[in-house]
C-alpha cells in the first residue's frame, strides 16, 4: 500500500512532521544561507515516504516561503559527478 499523505499514514507522523517545522523556523533565525536537515534510519523504515508527505504539505503552505527540493541520491547514482543531480534537482524546484 503506497501511502501519500498524512491522513493515510497509521504512524501518526504529522506530528513529528509539525515540531520538525516548528525547528525550523527558529533555527532559521540563526543560520545564515540555509539548513540542511538529515532523517536517518534504517532501510525501509519509511524515510523517504516520510520526506515527500512533508514536502508536499510545505509545499502546498501558501503562507510559507519554502522551496522544497527532494533529491534522492539512489535515483542518481549511477551518474559520475554528485554536483549534477543537485544542481538539476535545485533548478527543477526553482521553475
Amino acid at each position: 500500500m503506497k501511502i501519500d499523505t498524512f491522513d493515510e499514514d497509521l504512524l501518526k507522523l504529522d506530528t513529528f512532521a509539525s515540531r520538525l517545522e516548528a525547528f525550523i523556523k527558529v533555527e532559521r533565525d540563526y543560520v545564515d544561507d540555509g539548513l540542511v536537515l538529515a532523517l536517518d534510519a534504517k532501510f525501509g523504515s519509511g524515510k523517504s515516504t516520510f520526506l515527500k508527505m512533508w514536502g508536499k504539505v510545505l509545499g502546498e503552505d501558501s503562507d510559507s516561503d519554502y522551496i522544497v527540493v527532494h533529491l534522492n541520491a539512489w535515483e542518481s547514482d549511477y551518474l559520475g559527478d554528485p554536483l549534477f543531480s543537485i544542481v538539476y534537482e535545485l533548478i527543477e524546484s526553482l521553475e
